[in-house]
Protein backbone atom coordinates (compact mmCIF):
# COMPACT_ATOMS: atom_id res chain seq x y z
CA UNK A 1 0.00 0.00 0.00
CA UNK A 2 1.07 3.23 -1.02
CA UNK A 3 0.22 6.51 -0.12
CA UNK A 4 1.74 10.26 0.09
CA UNK A 5 3.72 9.26 3.29
CA UNK A 6 5.23 6.21 1.44
CA UNK A 7 4.93 2.65 0.70
CA UNK A 8 4.10 0.95 4.37
CA UNK A 9 6.31 -1.93 4.55
CA UNK A 10 5.22 -5.79 6.87
CA UNK A 11 5.91 -3.65 9.97
CA UNK A 12 2.89 -1.41 8.93
CA UNK A 13 5.17 1.76 8.94
CA UNK A 14 5.77 3.78 6.11
CA UNK A 15 9.21 3.80 4.00
CA UNK A 16 11.13 5.58 0.99
CA UNK A 17 9.88 3.86 -2.16
CA UNK A 18 10.63 3.56 -6.21
CA UNK A 19 7.70 3.14 -7.79
CA UNK A 20 7.82 1.18 -9.73
CA UNK A 21 10.49 -0.75 -8.34
CA UNK A 22 11.18 -3.00 -11.20
CA UNK A 23 10.79 -2.29 -14.93
CA UNK A 24 12.02 -4.08 -18.45
CA UNK A 25 14.27 -1.71 -21.26
CA UNK A 26 15.12 -2.81 -24.81
CA UNK A 27 18.66 -2.91 -25.19
CA UNK A 28 20.21 -0.33 -27.67
CA UNK A 29 17.07 2.07 -26.77
CA UNK A 30 17.75 4.97 -25.30
CA UNK A 31 15.78 5.93 -22.09
CA UNK A 32 14.74 8.20 -20.12
CA UNK A 33 13.99 7.78 -16.66
CA UNK A 34 12.50 10.60 -14.70
CA UNK A 35 12.72 10.16 -10.84
CA UNK A 36 10.37 12.28 -8.31
CA UNK A 37 11.53 12.34 -5.02
CA UNK A 38 9.26 13.27 -2.59
CA UNK A 39 11.71 13.08 0.13
CA UNK A 40 14.30 15.46 1.92
CA UNK A 41 17.09 13.07 1.56
CA UNK A 42 19.09 11.87 -1.32
CA UNK A 43 19.09 8.62 -2.87
CA UNK A 44 19.86 6.50 -5.44
CA UNK A 45 19.59 4.00 -8.30
CA UNK A 46 22.66 2.45 -8.70
CA UNK A 47 22.82 -1.45 -10.72
CA UNK A 48 27.04 -1.72 -10.55
CA UNK A 49 26.40 -4.85 -13.05
CA UNK A 50 24.71 -2.17 -15.95
CA UNK A 51 27.43 0.89 -14.62
CA UNK A 52 24.26 2.92 -13.42
CA UNK A 53 24.60 4.85 -10.53
CA UNK A 54 22.25 7.49 -11.01
CA UNK A 55 22.37 10.47 -7.67
CA UNK A 56 18.70 11.55 -6.99
CA UNK A 57 18.53 15.08 -5.44
CA UNK A 58 16.80 15.48 -2.53
CA UNK A 59 13.17 17.26 -1.83
CA UNK A 60 13.23 20.59 -0.32
CA UNK A 61 11.82 21.36 2.85
CA UNK A 62 8.93 23.69 2.98
CA UNK A 63 10.06 25.99 6.47
CA UNK A 64 7.88 26.13 9.05
CA UNK A 65 6.28 22.82 8.46
CA UNK A 66 6.64 18.75 7.86
CA UNK A 67 6.08 19.46 3.79
CA UNK A 68 8.48 18.84 1.67
CA UNK A 69 8.89 20.14 -1.90
CA UNK A 70 9.87 17.10 -4.58
CA UNK A 71 12.59 17.30 -6.57
CA UNK A 72 12.98 15.84 -10.18
CA UNK A 73 16.09 14.44 -11.20
CA UNK A 74 15.95 13.11 -14.99
CA UNK A 75 18.35 10.47 -16.47
CA UNK A 76 18.84 9.65 -19.89
CA UNK A 77 21.25 6.12 -20.97
CA UNK A 78 21.42 3.58 -23.82
CA UNK A 79 21.21 -0.13 -22.05
CA UNK A 80 23.75 -2.20 -24.22
CA UNK A 81 24.39 -5.38 -22.10
CA UNK A 82 21.12 -8.12 -21.88
CA UNK A 83 19.94 -9.41 -18.58
CA UNK A 84 18.70 -8.69 -15.50
CA UNK A 85 19.91 -6.49 -13.48
CA UNK A 86 20.13 -5.68 -9.59
CA UNK A 87 19.78 -1.95 -8.52
CA UNK A 88 19.36 -0.50 -5.22
CA UNK A 89 19.74 2.79 -2.78
CA UNK A 90 23.47 3.28 -1.91
CA UNK A 91 22.17 5.72 0.71
CA UNK A 92 20.57 4.13 4.11
CA UNK A 93 17.03 5.19 4.47
CA UNK A 94 14.81 6.36 7.00
CA UNK A 95 17.83 6.13 9.23
CA UNK A 96 17.33 7.49 12.83
CA UNK A 97 13.58 7.13 12.32
CA UNK A 98 13.10 3.86 13.71
CA UNK A 99 11.38 2.84 10.96
CA UNK A 100 13.64 0.09 10.20
CA UNK A 101 15.12 0.34 6.33
CA UNK A 102 18.52 1.12 7.16
CA UNK A 103 18.03 -1.84 9.71
CA UNK A 104 18.03 -5.67 9.08
CA UNK A 105 14.09 -6.70 9.42
CA UNK A 106 11.50 -9.37 7.84
CA UNK A 107 11.85 -7.64 4.78
CA UNK A 108 15.50 -6.71 4.45
CA UNK A 109 15.75 -3.16 4.73
CA UNK A 110 17.23 -0.62 2.33
CA UNK A 111 17.88 -3.78 -0.05
CA UNK A 112 13.81 -4.92 -0.09
CA UNK A 113 12.37 -5.30 -3.53
CA UNK A 114 9.83 -3.16 -3.90
CA UNK A 115 11.14 -0.37 -1.55
CA UNK A 116 14.51 0.43 -2.23
CA UNK A 117 15.74 -2.23 -4.53
CA UNK A 118 14.29 -4.06 -7.28
CA UNK A 119 15.37 -5.20 -10.85
CA UNK A 120 15.96 -3.69 -14.36
CA UNK A 121 15.80 -6.27 -16.96
CA UNK A 122 17.40 -4.97 -20.40
CA UNK A 123 15.96 -7.55 -23.51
Amino acid sequence: MADEMGLVGPDKLHHDSFIPSSFVLKAGEPVQLTIINYDDTKHSLSAPDLNLNIMVKPGKDVAGSDQVTPTTTTYTFTPTKKGQFRWHCIFPCDSGTGKGMAMKSSYDGQDADGFMAGYIEVI
